[in-house]
């Protein structure tokens, strides 16, 4: 089980870091806008 979510995992710790950063909201929201549109996150 541990392997199959190290990738999940480490998307979810760089959207967390995202999420802090200084320019987060611009982060997060090309992050769900991408996610939305069919494409990949960041």
């Amino acid at each position: 089980m541990f392997p199959r979510a190290e990738e999940a995992a480490a998307q979810s710790a760089d959207n967390l870091t995202g999420f802090f950063h200084p320019d987060g909201l611009r982060i997060a929201c090309d992050t769900f806008t991408a996610v939305t549109s069919g494409g990949e996150a960041r």
